[in-house]
């Protein structure tokens, strides 16, 4: 059987990283490729194999490339924790969409963790886990399974 280990972080850590991650949401908003650079450690890997340079260019074609959420003017923001390989990592995921308060349903973009993009509102979702070293964000990847409630975990262990 393969034991897991989560590790914990003090106090001061998570005020760290939670300013850290509010940043990235403001980042990711404003699609703002030079101030992502700040945030970003320099020896960090991010999707498996990146730079922080490369890591840049990536984000740039989320915000700018084709399909990109630069045009889209609406943002939920959901989160949870990675269950894959990497088990415990804060997972954040962020809805982008076209949608529109005069003509469509505050129901239509108010969704879980978790749900398949709506087509209806021209919706991308994306699902990043992350990690952190010297008051920065060192990894940034992809998370397999991953949940938005860990408390039935907590409360079974």
């Amino acid at each position: 059987m393969k034991e897991i280990m989560i590790l914990r972080v003090s106090e001061l850590e998570q005020l760290l990283n939670t300013r850290l991650l509010t940043k990235f949401q403001y980042v990711f908003s404003a699609n703002d490729c030079s101030s992502l650079r700040e945030i970003l450690h320099p020896n960090g890997i991010f999707f498996g194999m990146m730079n922080c340079d490369k890591a840049c260019g990536y984000f740039h074609n989320i915000f700018h490339g084709k399909n990109g959420i630069s045009e889209k003017f609406h943002m939920e923001i959901n989160t949870g924790i990675s269950l894959d390989n990497y088990p415990g990592e804060f997972v954040m995921e962020l809805r982008c969409s076209c949608y529109d308060p005069f003509t469509d349903s505050i129901t239509s973009v108010k969704k879980t963790f978790g749900e398949k993009p709506d087509p209806l509102i021209d919706e991308s979702v994306y699902r990043f886990a992350f990690s952190f070293k010297d008051e920065k964000i060192f990894t940034i990847r992809i998370p397999g399974k991953c949940i938005s409630d860990p408390k039935p975990f907590i409360e079974n262990n």
